[in-house]
């Protein structure tokens, strides 16, 4: 058989270290330790509960949704199925997908199967900085005749999930706290890009 390929294989001492880089090369990182986002305090109701839990509530309120991501089981556990599914707190469709900060499974696809109407969309007021980095203002002639100031911003369009559905009151409560100091970090990012 003719050979089809003028390959140099080289010696075979020189096989050995390459092969031993390329391992290395492929091995996997330990796992990121982030920092805490809830604590365990046992008020988590359980799968089938029906029981008023407040604490658990109010810190589902408060959550503002940290860490959200796919459950996977312990590292020390040797499970032949690696997945971790569970009914999505909010619409009841089976998803891996959790929030370490509120401790719910929460899917990111459209509500489905809840007692309410969803809308497909969410929105959201972006404000428009000028070039001092200020909130740009324009002058509007109120149906009275009086002149009234408005805040330019740009409505921005996402999906709406059962992820955003249940970290609504926490990202509001978050957002009105913090929004002198969200504006001032893009005044900073306006003034440095210029």
């Amino acid at each position: 058989m003719e050979q089809l390929f003028n390959v140099d294989t080289g010696s075979n001492a020189d096989a050995e270290p390459r092969k031993s880089r390329r391992t290395a090369g492929k091995t996997t990182p330990a796992p990121v330790r982030m920092e805490i986002a809830g604590a365990v305090t046992g008020d988590t109701p359980g799968p089938n509960s029906t029981a008023d839990h407040e604490l658990h509530q109010l810190r589902c309120d408060e959550c503002i949704g940290v860490y959200y991501g796919k459950m996977m089981p312990d590292l020390e556990k040797k499970l032949k199925d690696n997945r971790v599914r569970r009914g999505c707190h909010y619409c009841g469709t089976e998803t891996s997908y959790y929030c370490w900060g509120c401790h719910r499974f929460l899917c990111f696809t459209a509500p489905k199967n809840t007692a309410k109407k969803e809308p497909k969309y969410f929105t959201v007021n972006t404000p428009i900085l000028d070039r001092e980095g200020e909130v740009c203002v324009t002058t509007d002639t109120s149906p009275s005749g009086e002149p009234t100031l408005q805040y330019k911003s740009r409505v921005e369009v996402g999906m709406w999930t059962c992820y955003h559905a249940a970290h609504q009151k926490g990202w509001k409560m978050h957002m009105q706290l913090n929004r002198s100091k969200i504006l001032s970090v893009g005044k900073r990012t306006r003034r440095n890009s210029m």
